[in-house]
């Protein structure tokens, strides 16, 4: 009687092992979840936060493409407008396809219309062409 006991009693403790284990797996993946939902809840509050606060450090892309419109007349260069894309310019124009087609032909206007663009900005006389974020208090 006493070997089965002895039996009986090594396989408790194998299984009261193997629970044990079992608990810990169970307890480290809670741990895990608690700390990938902790992760989940911070880059919601910074992407809300982002969303919310309109961040202007945030990079955006200009093609000057909306500038072309019913209202344009094709057939000259424009003034880009002062508070375009929420900057203020300064010495910033465009022209449009049509105008550099006809009066520049052959020229680096003419390269950027063999790329497909609707229009292309550039700097008057020669002068830098200048831009400020209209949303900046300080550079108001």
């Amino acid at each position: 009687m006493r070997p089965v006991l002895e039996i009986i009693q090594a396989k408790n403790n194998r299984l009261e092992q193997l629970i044990n284990d079992q608990q810990q797996q169970i307890t480290n993946i809670n741990e895990q979840c608690q700390s990938q939902q902790r992760q989940i809840d911070e880059l919601t509050t910074i992407i809300k936060a982002l969303k919310d606060h309109n961040d202007i450090s945030i990079k955006r892309m200009l093609a000057f493409e909306d500038l072309i419109g019913p209202h344009v007349d094709l057939d000259s260069c424009h003034p880009i407008p002062s508070n375009y894309a929420d900057f203020k310019w300064c010495n910033g124009a465009f022209m449009p396809r049509q105008h550099g087609e006809t009066r520049y032909p052959n020229t680096g206007f003419d390269t950027v219309f063999k790329q497909g663009q609707k229009c292309v900005a550039f700097n008057f006389g020669c002068q830098p062409m200048t831009m400020r974020d209209c949303r900046r208090i300080e550079d108001v």
